[in-house]
């Protein structure tokens, strides 16, 4: 069922679903929107795109080849055996698209708090991987289905 973890022999963790936060930013009215794409180790997925104040709820599954894609495109920005660096809070980008997410990791072993630890990507932020980072964000948004996408646009 998690096959497709064995390949991050270097990891340090292990993923249990992310959820990606896209918001275009300050833009003219009707061509603001944001969504939340949200995925798990079993392909689980789920849109929820927002647009005019209307929000609009998409299921869909990736399947093994879409989670194989995720998973080494999420290996390649080494987030699962690494530390983020950061900027200075005074630094960080204002206006434009504000794109974050959150990686929902597997309890380690001796994990002694009741919640499971995550990886948190705020936006604006520099990452020695950003250029990474980004690539993860553009897979996850191409496994969405493209009929989905052309219906949570309209």
């Amino acid at each position: 069922m998690f096959s497709f973890i064995s390949y991050s022999a270097s990891a340090q963790y292990k993923w249990t679903g992310i959820s990606y936060y896209h918001n275009t930013g300050p833009v003219s009215p009707e061509y603001q929107y944001n969504y939340i794409l949200q995925i798990n180790t079993e392909g689980n997925s789920k849109l929820e795109f927002t647009k005019n104040g209307k929000t609009n709820t998409f299921e869909f599954n990736v399947g093994k080849k879409g989670l194989k894609t995720l998973n080494n495109s999420l290996l390649r920005t080494k987030l699962l055996s690494e530390k983020i660096d950061t900027i200075s809070e005074e630094m960080n980008l204002i206006g434009g698209t504000v794109n974050s997410a959150t990686i929902f990791l597997v309890k380690p072993e001796g994990w002694k708090k009741r919640k499971s630890p995550v990886i948190m990507i705020p936006n604006g932020m520099i990452f020695r991987k950003s250029a990474e980072i980004n690539d993860m964000y553009q897979t996850m948004e191409k496994l969405v289905p493209d009929h989905i996408w052309k219906e949570a646009m309209e």
